[in-house]
């Protein structure tokens, strides 16, 4: 999901039909979510965060682990200004036409 106005937060209702619940090890049903902003909200910045941590490679050019935020799958999907977000939800049963 892309959101590119520069103060709106949206929030995206996600309603799905599982085919099994994605668990996280606690037991509650998680997503995968990948959050990317830039530093400050400028889109000319040659710098971004992957959920709030700054996307850098070392010095062997390796890039980062690219570690989710496990979010509630129950809850909406939360796409601030000028971000970015992908989510992974597993275990989904998907039907082009019902």
């Amino acid at each position: 999901m892309l959101n590119l106005d520069n103060s709106t937060t949206v929030q995206v209702n996600v309603a799905l039909k599982f085919n099994k619940l994605p668990y996280r090890r606690v037991g509650e049903p998680a997503r995968r979510e990948y959050h990317l902003t830039a530093p400050d909200r400028n889109l000319h910045s040659q710098t971004m965060f992957l959920n709030g941590k700054i996307l850098r490679v070392n010095s062997a050019s390796e890039i980062p682990p690219l570690d989710p935020l496990y979010v509630n799958s129950r809850k909406p999907i939360i796409v601030g200004p000028l971000s970015i977000v992908f989510a992974h939800i597993p275990n989904v049963l998907l039907s082009a036409c019902s």
